[in-house]
């Protein structure tokens, strides 16, 4: 008789174990099928930078993620992201006017060095050494044209990119040369002397861009080496540069071409309003 109930119990228990694994089972099942399709909410938790969402109405929608946050100011959320291993700066807007409000997840600090140093993996790394024989190790290396000073770019459309190629101008032609084909730049005035890295040299003026009559000034700009935790822009004009060396760490290469203004959205350069004008 002993023998009988000590049999039941036991086999009571296998039975309530054996429950127990099934509602296991099919609880881990229906958690996997909700984070098949995550929501925004959910997705920030495996993000390794900042997010940043619009909400409106009860909703929120992604307007950029697994990027380095900028500021906010006014209606406008600006942050960098990273476009084929060149660091763009872009902007959110909202409305509050129309019942929208932004949402900023700013990540640790050891969630955006991750971010950032991922970044440095994805561009040009370049020595860069300034007229004062300053050196700067700086990633994400690209060539980008401002306004002259006392003006502003105004865009209509899309503003041309930062572009990893430079173009030389002679009398008769153009030769282009991008980034992952050239070892030195030499900076001798007006003049660049460039080594490829196939052995052959290029030398001549760059190829300014010229927007209503006025030519735009050329600058380097990237990510300095000491960024961490913290964006640190690297900026430079070229004036400002002796020398540029780049450093091969085994990237795939450049598929980029060279931008231009012909193929670029149109764009003007209009004086520079004073802040007290009118005043």
């Amino acid at each position: 008789m002993r023998k009988s109930v000590i049999l039941i119990i036991v086999f009571v228990i296998g039975l309530g174990l054996a429950d127990c694994q099934k509602r296991g089972s099919e609880s881990k099942r229906v958690s996997s099928t909700k984070t098949a399709v995550p929501s925004p909410s959910a997705k920030r938790d495996r993000l390794h930078a900042d997010s940043i969402y619009i909400q409106s109405g009860g909703k929120e929608r992604i307007c950029a993620q697994d990027v380095i946050l900028v500021e906010k100011r006014d209606n406008l959320v600006y942050y960098n992201d990273n476009e084929n291993g060149i660091i763009v700066q872009k902007d959110c807007s909202f409305s509050p006017e129309k019942g929208e409000s932004v949402l900023i997840m700013k990540a640790s600090p050891e969630e955006r060095r991750v971010c950032i140093d991922n970044w440095k993996k994805s561009g040009h790394t370049a020595r860069i050494v300034d007229t004062k024989n300053k050196e700067y190790l700086v990633h994400n290396l690209a060539l980008d044209f401002d306004a002259p000073p006392g003006y502003i770019l105004t865009c209509m459309g899309r503003c041309p990119s930062p572009q990893t190629s430079i173009t030389l101008q002679s009398e008769n032609r153009q030769t282009a040369a991008a980034f992952s084909t050239i070892e030195t730049i030499a900076v001798r005035g007006d003049i660049l002397a460039i080594k490829l890295v196939n052995g052959k040299e290029l030398s001549g003026p760059l190829l300014y861009r010229e927007i209503d009559g006025k030519k735009l000034v050329p600058n380097f700009w990237g990510i300095n080496d000491k960024s961490t935790m913290d964006f640190v822009r690297f900026e430079l004009k070229l004036k400002q540069i002796r020398s540029i060396t780049f450093v091969r760490k085994g990237w795939a290469g450049d598929t980029s071409t060279p931008g231009t203004a012909s193929d670029a959205a149109p764009i003007a350069v209009t004086a520079r309003v004073p802040a007290n004008a009118g005043n």
